[in-house]
């Protein structure tokens, strides 16, 4: 006699049992790859919508895959859209802007200057 555990029917082959065992286990190790698998797609797609479009666009220019003024025209369509959908006030959409081309209106005055 087996264990107390063991299929005591005559008619059940041992193999029958620890095939079916096999089949069990490795429906569970299926499962827990596909759901590993999503679970760690799913976290780096929240991830990247998680970032923000100035973050993604200020690593664009650091990489130079953008030019100064087509990093600029960028931010300022970002900060327009930002201010039509109420996330920021006409105010502090007028003090970023004059705060962004504030610079560039600098350097020409200098670039000017220096001509003269």
């Amino acid at each position: 006699m087996g264990p107390m555990w063991w299929p005591r029917d005559p008619t059940i082959n041992h193999q029958d049992v620890w095939s079916i065992l096999a089949s069990m286990v490795l429906i569970v190790l299926t499962v827990g790859i596909v759901a590993l698998v999503i679970w760690r797609g799913g976290g780096a797609t929240s991830w990247q919508r998680s970032r923000r479009p100035e973050d993604i666009l200020r690593e664009r220019y650091a990489k130079g895959e953008l030019g100064r003024q087509q990093y600029l025209d960028a931010l300022i369509d970002i900060l327009k859209d930002r201010c039509i959908r109420g996330e920021i006030e006409l105010d502090e959409y007028e003090r970023r802007i004059d705060l962004l081309l504030e610079e560039p209106l600098k350097q020409r005055r200098r670039e000017l200057e220096r001509k003269e």
